[in-house]
């Protein structure tokens, strides 16, 4: 979901072992925009940057959903689980 000025997505699909492993990771690559100012029209260009990170996933047993969270300062949090956030 998002927050602030903030968008969402869902993904559509994503494959991970069937058992965890310390050091899984997962990339993950996502557009992040600034807000848009009528005083200060931007270009999408301008105002977006692609940002690609290589993610620790937090250790699971099974999985049901994976849930993808992306934070203002760029940290992200991959967790999959059984149950919702």
């Amino acid at each position: 979901d998002s927050a602030g000025t903030g968008g969402s997505t869902v993904l559509s699909a994503i494959s991970l072992p069937q058992r965890w492993h310390p050091g899984l990771t997962v990339r993950v690559k996502w557009r992040r925009c600034r807000a848009f100012y009528a005083d200060r029209p931007e270009t999408e260009e301008e105002a977006c940057r692609w940002i690609e990170k290589d993610v620790p996933v937090h250790p699971y047993t099974y999985v049901g959903r994976t849930w993808l969270h992306i934070f203002a300062d760029d940290q992200v949090l991959v967790i999959p689980a059984m149950l919702g956030p």
